[in-house]
């Protein structure tokens, strides 16, 4: 009797952190990004390819932090991130964390982040931050030097208008990067915006610290002000590109 071979399914790709679209014809060599990243953050940044006749892929890593950098290379999947970014380059790098299980969840965000940087700057490319649902230009890096974590570098703060109910609506992008959910907020149209991000970010960066979010119904007092700040709601949102799982927050205005 023929036996009959079961297929075995691959295990699905993991979502890349970041994306770096260029639009020259190579790949730097991975060399170049370890001694620039040796020169801006003292490495040694490690390079190990595990195809040793391809230098579309290779791992970067710096002490217990390590990432996965490919080439994409098919013509489809290249066209994908294109209509995806609505960018015009032509190549794209995929940057995705193989740090092990247990290293901080900030120090291997902000090591991606050096990395992106970096082949950004080597490319005069363009980073998509998957999760901040963001882009970075060579330009934006000139005052964003990542020499230590700060939260407006990796979560960013999304503002909408709901034109139904007249309110602005307020919601933080990249908190799921750390495992938290993220954070929204809703306030009367034409109030300034400014200190309603500030808050949004204090309120992020103490999660991201603490490695935990405050349940519905518990409240939080930052260190930035004094106004307490009440979670009421908790809900899933579709976007284009994904879902958001939100806590609503409110305090006074």
């Amino acid at each position: 009797m023929k036996k009959i071979k079961r297929k075995i399914k691959s295990a699905p790709r993991k979502r890349p952190s970041l994306v770096v679209g260029f639009s020259g014809d190579d790949l730097p060599p991975a060399g170049f990004l370890a001694a620039w990243f040796d020169q801006q953050y003292g490495g040694p940044l490690h390079i190990r390819f595990p195809d040793a006749h391809s230098n579309t892929t290779f791992e970067a890593r710096h002490t217990e932090w390590c990432a996965m950098m490919s080439q994409v290379l098919t013509e489809e999947d290249v066209a994908q991130w294109t209509t995806q970014m609505a960018w015009d380059h032509i190549q794209a790098v995929q940057i995705v964390s193989t740090s092990p299980a247990g290293s901080g969840k900030q120090d291997v965000v902000l090591f991606l982040a050096r990395l992106a940087r970096g082949l950004t700057l080597l490319t005069d490319g363009t980073v998509y931050d998957v999760g901040a649902s963001h882009y970075f230009n060579p330009s934006d890096w000139s005052d964003r030097l990542l020499d230590a974590f700060h939260i407006e570098d990796h979560v960013q703060v999304k503002e909408e208008e709901h034109l139904l109910d007249g309110r602005q609506w307020f919601y933080t992008r990249g908190l799921a990067k750390f495992g938290l959910e993220e954070f929204e907020f809703f306030q009367p149209r034409g109030l300034p915006a400014g200190s309603t991000i500030d808050r949004l970010l204090d309120l992020s960066d103490r999660c991201v610290g603490q490695g935990k979010s405050p349940k519905v119904g518990e409240q939080v007092q930052l260190l930035s002000d004094a106004v307490n700040i009440r979670v009421v709601n908790h809900r899933t949102h579709a976007l284009p590109d994904g879902q958001l799982n939100l806590r609503e927050v409110q305090w006074d205005v």
